[in-house]
């Protein structure tokens, strides 16, 4: 993670003050990609663990700012983006099917900062980039399970490619984010080791308005001065 927050703050003070920079609202929906899949607990007690499934995920909101800059044929674009997105998890104790398992819901605000740079051409562009995250408010209706313990840091990573169309002032961009971290990563049962390697990635549509912030050059009207006239 250090690695990835020390990209980051490389790629931001290598910014090149040339270019056309452009800075705008951004709105986004997307989804939660990874599907349902049990999750494999592996006891390390004579506790007996419960059956656990992951469930997939809802809708993906997100709401902030972009700073854009087009460099000839390239383009670099920072984003800080306020994003909430919600997980659904499975749990029954073991050998009560009669009774069914449990659902559980767990929700997520986080505050990510997607950086891509790439290639730009007419109106269309194709990037790729880092991906940091932090996390804000975690709520997860997953601590009432016996021995369940919150796991998750406060930072996490990811990468994205992002595919974006133009017209006006107005981006439209399809991005697509791999988490570093697994589903599993964010919680534990007591010492029981879970199997999930699987990752909450997402998919997402936005919509951005840009405001041009490069200086138009004024040319300055240049007086021409009159010889006195000979005699």
């Amino acid at each position: 993670m250090k690695s990835l927050i020390a990209l980051l703050v490389f790629i931001c003070c290598g910014m090149t003050a040339t270019g056309q920079w452009s800075i705008g609202p951004k709105i986004s929906y997307g989804t939660i990609t990874q599907g349902a899949e049990e999750i494999r607990i592996i006891p390390t007690s004579d506790v007996v663990p419960p059956q656990m499934s992951f469930l997939g995920g809802n809708s993906v909101k997100s709401v902030g700012f972009m700073l854009h800059n087009k460099i000839g044929p390239g383009f670099l674009q920072i984003e800080a983006l306020g994003t909430e997105y919600s997980l659904a998890f499975s749990s029954q104790e073991y050998g009560r099917s009669v009774s069914g398992p449990t659902t559980y819901t767990e929700k997520h605000t986080i505050l990510e900062i997607p950086v891509s740079a790439g290639i730009s051409h007419k109106n269309f562009k194709l990037g790729v980039g880092p991906v940091l995250e932090m996390r804000l408010v975690k709520d997860s209706e997953l601590v009432q399970l016996d021995r369940y313990e919150d796991t998750a840091d406060k930072f996490n990573g990811g990468f994205q490619g992002l595919v974006g169309y133009s017209v006006g002032n107005i981006v439209i961009d399809l991005r697509y984010v791999y988490r570093f971290t697994g589903i599993v990563d964010g919680f534990a049962i007591g010492n029981d080791i879970l199997k999930l390697n699987k990752s909450a990635n997402r998919v997402s549509v936005s919509l951005g308005y840009t405001i041009d912030l490069s200086k138009e050059e004024v040319e300055v009207p240049v007086k021409e001065e009159t010889l006195p006239l000979a005699y």
